[in-house]
């Protein structure tokens, strides 16, 4: 897992989206995230369903996904401040509201107060 108390769920059957499947699938959600509740104490979480590409389109239409990807759920407690949030975890993109230029200067202006210290 890449956070604290992740849960993936990867279903059995990856080709076809039954009834009894979907039902199973929500049973072990509903199960993860009740303990989660008490384990966490009610923690904020992102749930992301991840699925291949769309096939035939775009620079994908060559590649047949479903040979290589399954399609599962992540369920991630969002733990302190720096915690990733729903467009990291399901993109894959990371986003920092911080200028490493303006990181870097306090870092730096940090250093001199040490220095003078």
């Amino acid at each position: 897992s890449e956070t604290p108390s992740e849960n993936n769920i990867d279903p059995s059957d990856f080709t076809t989206l039954s009834d009894d499947l979907l039902e199973e699938c929500a049973t072990i959600v509903q199960s993860c995230l009740q303990r989660l509740h008490i384990l966490l104490e009610e923690p904020d979480f992102n749930l992301v369903v991840q699925t291949a590409p769309v096939a035939n389109r775009g620079v994908q239409a060559a590649v047949q996904s479903s040979a290589f990807f399954r399609w599962h759920i992540r369920i991630t407690p969002r733990l302190g401040a720096g915690a990733m949030a729903g467009f990291e975890l399901g993109s894959g993109f990371f986003s920092n509201s911080h200028m490493p230029e303006d990181d870097a200067q306090q870092l730096r202006d940090v250093m001199d107060l040490l220095h003078h210290e």
